[in-house]
């Protein structure tokens, strides 16, 4: 039994997914979101997808190690069940290690559009995005990640993301 555990072990230290293995990955991420206006803060539940464009960055520490278009979806809870939608184009940075754990960097711009009620007013945002997160590998090509972004508007309004989900990668191996 010993010997079936320790084999398991190996195999998913040797396969743990690594960032500059595969061009492309796909996320989907369930979470909280906080919206804060300048007299209010509205919560609610989050909805998020996110396609990476990884960068082949082995032998570069400091390179942005891959483009992200993230969109989210909130469902806030007001009396009219408002919602935010945010789209934007982040860089991310990886500290790469020899773990199956990869802590991120994520800064980047976009679009907030809020959907308008007597509580919450509509609006189209421009929102700087400041985030980290954590990825875990499960295997080559598949992990979980843990992440808070901060959504800024020069407006006053401010979001902020706190969100899991899973991240499959594919496309071509470098």
């Amino acid at each position: 039994m010993k010997r079936i555990f320790l084999t398991i072990l190996l195999t998913a230290s040797l396969y743990a997914a690594d960032n500059d293995l595969y061009n492309n990955s796909l996320s989907l991420n369930l979470g909280y979101g906080l919206t804060t206006t300048e007299a209010t803060a509205y919560s609610g539940v989050l909805y998020g997808f996110q396609y990476n464009n990884n960068l082949n960055t082995l032998d570069e520490a400091w390179r942005l190690d891959a483009w992200q278009l993230a969109v989210d979806y909130v469902k806030l809870n007001t009396t009219a069940r408002d919602y935010a939608v945010r789209i934007g184009i982040n860089g991310l940075w990886y500290f790469e290690n020899y773990t199956e754990w990869t802590p991120f960097v994520k800064i980047g711009a976009g679009l907030q559009i809020t959907s308008g009620t007597e509580e919450l007013p509509a609006g189209d945002y421009l929102i700087g995005t400041l985030g980290g997160g954590i990825e875990y590998q499960i295997r080559g090509d598949t992990s979980l990640i843990g992440e808070w972004t901060d959504h800024m508007t020069a407006t006053g309004e401010n979001s902020v993301r706190l969100a899991a989900g899973i991240k499959y990668s594919f496309g071509q191996s470098y």
